[in-house]
């Protein structure tokens, strides 16, 4: 299997050179945060590996034996009306080798359709989606991890179609609860593009991250550092009028190394107030920087949830802070299925 991943990551880096931001590529909705341990971690984490098997998704790595069995169920009432959901489950075969199962699908309503003269023709819907299939291997205290995914998307008359994979490589320490994750996402081409003959640029993604549970308090910290495959990710607006010196002269705002630096970061932790309660916050600088208003920012880049276990199920809730105008909730629902089954069998 290690012989097979390696193979595939060569063939597939050529790829890489299609990485971009903004609205340069598709499949963005791919990266959207619709669990709500990953927006409660700040969007983005490839260093957590427990029982929570939507971590797969985020880093194929992350697959470990107590994820066997399990089943996330995931909703988001995104911004504008905005509905997306997400199913993940795990399962096992011998004693390294993980695999998952997971769908996501984004409904964006109904739009209507105008002429160019702006009149009103009709109505059409919008939805994508993405299929994933994901295993990991077990080597000591390092684990790799693979995932494949089908994505389409359905933009009214046009649709694409796009195959996908994840390569992600995971280390836990052998007697501190201290991971290392790293993963490359979204390495793939699209076999069906929207229109003949004009290119669809895959979201690649490179994020390396570190989780470390504190030995005297009950609380983990994980930094994850995103879109590595690209130094500079600042945006500044070209129309945006700069300050005026006091000779009149007009100063336009200038990229800074720092910011350039910082804005890859995203910072978040987890409260590990009783073995079934915790509470998340997480900062995005990134987020913050380009959501934020000249006049105010207000909470924009912050991320606040909670995770409350009963019994067999788990519940979870994240309000995630894109704008001062607005936030986004997630709501997560995990239980474990062999438990289901066997009290079943138990009963009978």
């Amino acid at each position: 299997m290690i012989r097979y991943l390696f193979l595939f990551f060569i063939c597939t880096t050529g790829f890489c050179s299609y990485a971009q931001l903004g609205g340069s590529a598709a499949y963005h909705y791919i990266n959207v945060p619709v669990n709500a341990r990953v927006s409660g971690m700040g969007g983005k984490y490839v260093s957590l590996s427990d029982d929570d098997i939507i971590s797969f998704m985020q880093n194929p790595a992350s697959l470990n034996k107590d994820m066997s069995g399990r089943l996330s169920v995931n909703y988001m009432p995104y911004l504008t009306g905005v509905n997306a959901t997400t199913l993940a489950y795990g399962l096992q075969s011998g004693e390294n080798n993980l695999y998952g199962i997971g769908f996501t699908f984004f409904d964006y309503g109904k739009l209507d359709e105008a002429a160019p003269d702006g009149t009103i023709t009709g109505t059409f819907r919008v939805n994508e989606y993405a299929i994933t299939g994901g295993c990991s291997h077990v080597i000591g205290n390092y684990t790799l991890g693979m995932n494949l995914k089908l994505a389409g998307s359905h933009l009214g008359p046009y649709s694409s179609y796009a195959i996908m994979t994840d390569l992600g490589g995971f280390y836990q320490h052998p007697e501190k609860d201290w991971t290392i994750g790293m993963v490359f996402k979204n390495i793939g081409y699209a076999f069906k593009r929207y229109t003949p003959g004009v290119n669809v640029r895959m979201p690649l993604e490179v994020i390396i991250g570190t989780s470390y549970k504190l030995e005297n308090l009950p609380f983990r910290l994980t930094i994850s550092a995103h879109n590595l495959q690209r130094p500079d990710i600042v945006y500044l607006d070209p129309d945006k009028k700069g300050k005026v010196d006091l000779m009149g002269n007009e100063i336009k705002e200038k990229k800074k190394i720092g910011d350039q630096i910082f804005r890859h970061f995203i910072f978040g932790g987890e409260f590990l107030l009783s073995k079934n309660f915790h509470i998340r916050v997480a900062y995005n600088p990134q987020r913050r920087k380009e959501m934020r208003l000249e006049e105010r920012a207000g909470v924009a880049g912050m991320a606040i949830g909670c995770n409350l276990t009963v019994k067999n199920i788990g519940l979870a809730y994240t309000r995630s802070f894109y704008h001062v105008s607005g936030a986004s909730n997630h709501l997560t629902l995990t239980t474990s299925m062999d438990r289901v089954f066997k009290k079943r069998e138990l009963q009978n």
